[in-house]
């Protein structure tokens, strides 16, 4: 979908604006295997997630990659890195209904919508901009929608506040699809 490239872009795109920040002054056939290690312990010192900089890594590696096919380099000094393992991550916790509060107080329209549909469902906004009115069984209180990273159809029981905002939002709404629309 657009959206995935988008994101993907868009980490592609802060990866290499960090690696740049911390790298930048070497010229590639300079990199070592070292300066990358030293590259994400600085990143674990400034709290980053362990995640985020296997990611930054795993980027280096392919842009690493195209230049060790075009002769550039010898050899990918990332080709020696190891991941870095799942400490560093931090506690998940749930919205406080005041900050849920906060948030909603803040929307309006179909960006409203889609908060309340995430948080009351669990979808991620993927799967929420992916719903149609065809997904909601005002009926039985449901929402049927196909789970894009996993493509698992799901039914979700849908909450009485829910419904309501649903319905008052399908009054104005004068499109069949209409929650892809940020007004």
């Amino acid at each position: 979908t657009g959206i995935t490239k988008e994101n993907t872009f868009l980490s592609r795109a802060g990866s290499v604006s960090v690696i740049t920040k911390h790298l930048g002054t070497y010229k590639i056939d300079r990199l070592t295997a070292f300066l990358i290690e030293k590259f994400m312990a600085d990143r674990v010192n400034q709290g980053v997630l362990h995640s985020t900089i296997n990611l930054n890594v795993c980027h280096l590696r392919e842009i690493l990659s195209k230049a060790k096919q075009q002769g550039l380099i010898k050899a990918n000094p990332c080709d020696d890195i190891a991941k870095l393992k799942g400490a560093g991550r931090k506690e998940k916790r749930g919205l406080t209904p005041e900050e849920i509060q906060l948030l909603l107080t803040g929307l309006s329209g179909t960006g409203r919508l889609m908060c309340i549909i995430s948080l009351v469902s669990g979808l991620r906004l993927s799967d929420v901009l992916s719903l149609q009115w065809s997904n909601i069984d005002f009926n039985n209180s449901l929402i049927s929608v196909v789970i894009c990273k996993t493509g698992r159809q799901e039914v979700i029981p849908m909450p009485q506040n829910l419904h309501a905002e649903l319905l008052e939002y399908k009054k104005v709404c004068k499109v069949p699809i209409c929650l892809t629309r940020v007004n």
